[in-house]
């Protein structure tokens, strides 16, 4: 859940829960040896920058992020932008279905696990079957609650009618399956925005999980892409790019309407006036910065 619609109290408890998901995350990578895989999560908001606008001179404090798309702390903002993302597409088609494909639940998960689902997912888009399938988004996803690890995908598909016991077969036949558990909704009067738009794996249930499987699923996911588009919208993709910079910069633009803003490191603040200058930054365009949840 993005923190922009919660009060104040709610966004504290928000960001709290997420800063104890964050060190039990590292905490338990730790305790298993795997202190690689933390990387600059362990460092996301220990520092503060300072931006002050060009404009009207206001300043507000923002804080450096790791970009992690596991990490819990960075994860709100992350699935906030894949909304904005899936929003611009899903303006542009017409017929949309919501499409859920599942395979069996497996004891052990790697890269090559999940790289096959992926080139099945690919045959599933290529095939005759799927011939009246005009464009769509994909996004992979994993769960695992003590009965193994559950891989599957959302789907969202411009497509006039697609049958659910076909996909069903299909699908099947790819993965290996003498059946397959599969979903087809109409997507035209229902906003799926935030299925279509969650991450890999709920924070929460990350945090939960015992350190080594914790490491699994790290290994497994690192370096895999986990969300793409197919179809007409490839050719749209400079146009989403350019549509989604616009955004960024109307989020980030100041109050007065400016959007250069100087930067500064906050600690700058504690030295001596004529020291100061030694940590200014130059001037930067809103698009550009790192932004506060």
């Amino acid at each position: 859940m993005p923190t922009d619609h919660l009060d104040v109290a709610s966004q504290g408890e928000f960001w709290q829960q997420a800063t104890c998901y964050h060190e039990t995350l590292i905490a338990k990578l730790d305790s298993c040896g795997r202190s690689d895989l933390v990387g600059r999560m362990r460092d996301c908001h220990t520092a503060d920058l300072v931006l002050r606008c060009t404009g009207c001179g206001v300043q507000r404090v923002v804080s450096n992020r790791c970009e992690k798309r596991w990490c819990p702390i960075c994860v709100p903002r992350l699935a906030r932008e894949r909304r904005d993302q899936l929003g611009w597409w899903i303006a542009t088609l017409k017929q949309p279905k919501h499409v859920v494909v599942t395979t069996r639940n497996t004891a052990a998960l790697n890269r090559e696990t999940v790289r096959q689902f992926r080139r099945n997912l690919t045959k599933l888009r290529r095939s005759r079957f799927a011939n009246n399938w005009k464009s769509g988004t994909w996004s992979l996803e994993v769960t695992n609650e003590s009965r193994g690890w559950h891989l599957h995908a959302h789907l969202l598909v411009e497509a006039r009618w697609i049958d659910s016991g076909d996909l069903s077969t299909n699908w099947a036949k790819l993965v290996g399956q003498d059946f397959a558990i599969v979903k087809v909704k109409d997507a035209r009067k229902a906003d799926y925005l935030r299925e279509l738009a969650k991450y890999v794996v709920k924070s929460s249930q990350l945090a939960g999980w015992q350190d080594l499987e914790i490491a699994q699923f790290m290994d497994a996911f690192t370096g895999t892409r986990t969300f793409g588009v197919f179809g007409t919208l490839v050719g749209q993709r400079e146009q989403w790019k350019r549509e989604l910079r616009e955004l960024r910069k109307s989020r980030s633009r100041c109050e007065c309407g400016c959007s250069q803003f100087t930067v500064d490191d906050a600690r700058m603040f504690e030295l001596n006036p004529n020291d100061r200058v030694k940590l200014h930054k130059p001037t930067v365009d809103s698009g550009c910065l790192v932004r506060s949840q």
